[in-house]
């Protein structure tokens, strides 16, 4: 596929930017008025904000329940900004911070990434000591039912585990889902990614299956805001080569509108 397509809004389900750092004692306790600047300098993005005790955050596909679990946060409080129609959603803690793209508002890398810049312009305001953590994940949930009835003609069939079903089928057994999970590094990059069919409504077998194509790639070895931009751009290169990979020409053509 050529680089820098734009991908179907369609497909890319979630997209979502983290950063973990020690704890910010400024961010610690009750004080609800700390963040007053961080807020002033993304409202024109952000305009919508709360704060609550406790938060949480879906982040995963559970693959047994079907349902995403969810990380629950306590103890100190949790601010949240939201845009106007809420599917983009900055969540700040004393310990992480997090922006999640949801119900396929993600349009490109470009817009995506100066969002993110918005956000760390504004996080520097923070004695934040160094980052531990840089995390950018990519969720692609394919939900158009003649894709998920073929996928031998859409996905790399070695991602479709085809031999399996297909003696599945050959021997009367019903498949219920068939997801696998693969972690790899390359360079100081650690990424996992997940793919098969997912079944929302598992065990139940006459459930429509989904096909999911997961990338989290994350950094460890990170220390400064000043990293971030080229390393999301690496990233972003990474997730996309996969990505690449993992579709047919004629998945491509679905997402070039051909």
């Amino acid at each position: 596929m050529e680089k820098g397509i734009r991908l179907d809004e369609h497909f890319i389900s979630q997209v979502i930017f983290r950063i973990e750092f020690p704890t910010i004692k400024k961010l610690t306790g009750n004080d609800k008025e700390v963040v007053k600047d961080f807020a002033n300098k993304i409202s024109g993005t952000f305009p919508i904000s709360e704060v609550i005790p406790h938060n949480k955050i879906n982040l995963d596909i559970d693959i047994n329940s079907g349902q995403p679990p969810k990380i629950t946060r306590e103890g100190d409080l949790v601010w949240i900004f939201k845009n106007q129609n809420a599917k983009k959603i900055v969540t700040l803690t004393a310990n992480d911070l997090v922006l999640e793209y949801r119900d396929r508002v993600y349009s490109g890398f470009t817009n995506f990434l100066d969002e993110i810049l918005l956000l760390m312009d504004a996080f520097n305001q923070f004695d934040y000591q160094k980052l531990n953590f840089l995390g950018l994940r990519y969720i692609n949930q394919i939900t158009d039912k003649n894709v998920n009835n073929n996928v031998s003609e859409f996905f790399s069939p070695d991602l479709t585990n085809m031999a399996i079903i297909n003696n599945l089928e050959k021997n009367n057994e019903n498949l219920v889902q068939i997801f696998t999970k693969v972690n790899f590094k390359k360079d100081d990059y650690l990424m996992t990614m997940q793919y098969g069919l997912f079944n929302p409504r598992f065990p139940n077998v006459d459930a429509d299956k989904m096909f999911i194509l997961d990338y989290d790639c994350v950094l460890h070895n990170i220390s400064h805001v000043g990293e971030i931009k080229d390393n999301l751009i690496d990233m972003n290169h990474l997730i996309f080569d996969k990505f690449d990979y993992s579709i047919t020409a004629k998945f491509e053509k679905i997402i070039k509108g051909e």
